[in-house]
C-alpha cells in the first residue's frame, strides 16, 4: 500500500492529513468466500425486484423514503416520519425535517440519473446530488455543489484532534477523478463496485458537509446502473444503520488496507437490505388487503378504494392530491376520504395554510405510519 500521510499548517500547528491510493493504481483480488458473499448478494437483490414488481410504485417511493431518513440517521439527523411526511406533503416546515426531506431528494434524483441512457457519472451530477441534499442546510452555500476548499476532519475539534482527516482540498479533484472513473467501469461485479466506490468517496470527503449521504446515494447509483436493480435501491441505508459500528469499523479497515473485509460486511448488509425490502413489501400487502376488507361493503370501483392503494404511496394526503391523483372533483374526493375516517383508517388533521384561498384538507394513516416508523427502527 503507498497510502501515506502529507502534513499541512494549521494556525501555526502541524497537522496530517491521510491520502489515499487512486483506485486506478489498486490491485484488488477477491478470495473464494468474498467472490460467494458478493454473489448471494447480489443474488438476493434480483429475488427481491421479482417479488415486489407487481407494487413497484407504492413499494418503491417508500424504499426511496427509507434509504433517504436512514441515511440520514446515521449522520444523526433523525425526525419522526409522521413530520418528514408532512413537511414533504406540504413542501415546508422545521429545520431539521427539511433538511432530511433534502436528502430524499437528492437520493430520488440519483435514480432518476442512474437511468439516463448514458448512465455516467461526472462531477456536475454529484455536484446536483450535493446541492439537492444541502437545500435547508446550516452549509455556507458557496460550498453547496462545490469541492471543499480548506481542510476538513471527521471527530475532534479541529484537525489536531481528529479522528480522522482526509486528503487536503488541493487533492479533491485528481482523486475524484480517478474515483468516478472507477465507477463508470464494469469491471468489478456490482457489489464490490458500490463497496469500493463507497469507502474510497468516504475516505476523500470531498464536501464540506454531506459527505456520508451523498457516498450512500453513490451506492444506490452504482447498483442501478450496474442492472443489480432495476429500478429502485434497496434499503442499505437503513441495514447501515442497524450495525452502525461495523460500518464505521469497515470504513477504517479500507483505509488501513483491509478491503476484503469492508466489502465481504458491505454484501453481508446488501443481502440483509434485500431481505428488509421483503419485509416492507409484506407490510404493505397485508395493510392493502385488511383496508380493503373493511371496505366489503364499498363499491370496489369507488374513489374510496382507489384512496387505499395511493395510501401504500403516500400516507399523509390531502383531498386535492386525491382528487387529481384519481380524477375525480374534489368533493368526491372529499367523500371518500371521509369514509375512510370512519372507518378509522384515516384521521385528519389541522396543516398550516398554503397560502391564500381555501385550505387544503389533510389526512394521515396513522397505522401504517407507526408501522413504518417500526421497521424503520
Amino acid at each position: 500500500m503507498n497510502d501515506r500521510y502529507v502534513v499541512f499548517d494549521w494556525h501555526g500547528n502541524t497537522a496530517r492529513a491521510w491520502t489515499p491510493l487512486p483506485l486506478a493504481e489498486r490491485k484488488l483480488e477477491l478470495p473464494e468466500p468474498t467472490v460467494r458473499m458478493t454473489e448471494r448478494a447480489l443474488a438476493e437483490l434480483r429475488l427481491m425486484e421479482q417479488r415486489i414488481l407487481p407494487s413497484a410504485g407504492p413499494i418503491g417511493r417508500l424504499l426511496l423514503r427509507s434509504e433517504g431518513v436512514a441515511s440520514s440517521a446515521i449522520e444523526g439527523l433523525t425526525v419522526p416520519l409522521e413530520e418528514l411526511l408532512t413537511v414533504e406533503a406540504l413542501g415546508s416546515g422545521a429545520a431539521a425535517a427539511t433538511w432530511v426531506a433534502g436528502n430524499l431528494a437528492a437520493v430520488a434524483a440519483a435514480v432518476d440519473d442512474a437511468a439516463a441512457l448514458d448512465r455516467r457519472l461526472d462531477a456536475p451530477t454529484l455536484h446536483g446530488w450535493h446541492r439537492r441534499l444541502m437545500a435547508g442546510s446550516p452549509l455556507d452555500p458557496a460550498l453547496h455543489g462545490a469541492w471543499r476548499s480548506s481542510p476538513g476532519w471527521i471527530g475532534g475539534t479541529s484537525p489536531l484532534d481528529a479522528v480522522y482527516v482526509p486528503p487536503p482540498a488541493d487533492m479533491i479533484p485528481g482523486l475524484m477523478a480517478d474515483l468516478i472513473e472507477y465507477t463508470n467501469t464494469s469491471g468489478p461485479d456490482p457489489i464490490t463496485q458500490a463497496a469500493v466506490a463507497h469507502a474510497q468517496f468516504e475516505t476523500i470527503h470531498p464536501y464540506g458537509d454531506g459527505n456520508g449521504r451523498i457516498g450512500r446515494i453513490l451506492v444506490g447509483w452504482i447498483l442501478r446502473r450496474r442492472g443489480a436493480v432495476d429500478r429502485y435501491p434497496p434499503p442499505v441505508s437503513l441495514t447501515m444503520l442497524r450495525d452502525a459500528g461495523g460500518y464505521l469499523a469497515g470504513l477504517y479497515e479500507f483505509r488501513e488496507g483491509d478491503p476484503i473485509r469492508w466489502i465481504d460486511w458491505f454484501a453481508y448488509r446488501t443481502t440483509a437490505a434485500a431481505a428488509t425490502a421483503g419485509e416492507l413489501y409484506v407490510m404493505l400487502r397485508d395493510f392493502a388487503d385488511r383496508w380493503h376488507a373493511e371496505l366489503a361493503d364499498v363499491r370496489t370501483d369507488s374513489v374510496t378504494h382507489r384512496i387505499v392503494d395511493l395510501l401504500l404511496s403516500y400516507p399523509v394526503i390531502s383531498a386535492d392530491h386525491v382528487a387529481t391523483s384519481c380524477d375525480v372533483s374534489r368533493r368526491t374526493a372529499l367523500t371518500g376520504l371521509e369514509v375512510l375516517e370512519a372507518r378509522d383508517i384515516l384521521t385528519e388533521f389541522a396543516a398550516p395554510p398554503a397560502g391564500r384561498g381555501r385550505p387544503a384538507r389533510w389526512w394521515i394513516a396513522t397505522d401504517l405510519l407507526s408501522a413504518l416508523q417500526r421497521w424503520l427502527a
